[in-house]
């Protein structure tokens, strides 16, 4: 889509830190994904700027909302040329950049000065 577009730069922010370092490590790959990693290391390879970075779950509402959407449907690919109605919440947020807290186990909190 990004070629059809003619998109050259892309930021892909992905909220599974060990995608992420297969997409960013040629030296890395599972075995049992090999060709998948692979397809994919191809395929972002053609845009010519691009990052893969790390983002929390929770900053990636939208998308986490679209997959969610995705796996219900039958059809193999769907474009939206808007955000669909029951989206529009995460949407929004998004595109405002605004924040939602991450709740962390106590054990992973320290208090300043202990």
């Amino acid at each position: 889509m990004c070629l059809n577009l003619r998109i050259s730069a892309l930021e892909v922010e992905i909220d599974a830190q060990a995608i992420v370092e297969l997409m960013n490590n040629d030296n890395n790959s599972n075995a049992n994904n090999s060709s998948l990693v692979a397809d994919c290391r191809l395929l972002i390879s053609q845009v010519l700027q691009i990052k893969v970075s790390h983002c929390y779950r929770e900053a990636n509402a939208c998308a986490d909302a679209l997959a969610r959407i995705g796996s219900l449907q039958d059809l193999d690919m769907l474009y939206y040329d808007s955000p669909p109605s029951n989206l529009l919440e995460f949407y929004l947020a998004d595109l405002y950049g605004l924040f939602h807290f991450r709740c962390c186990p106590d054990s992973d909190v320290t208090a300043s000065g202990s």
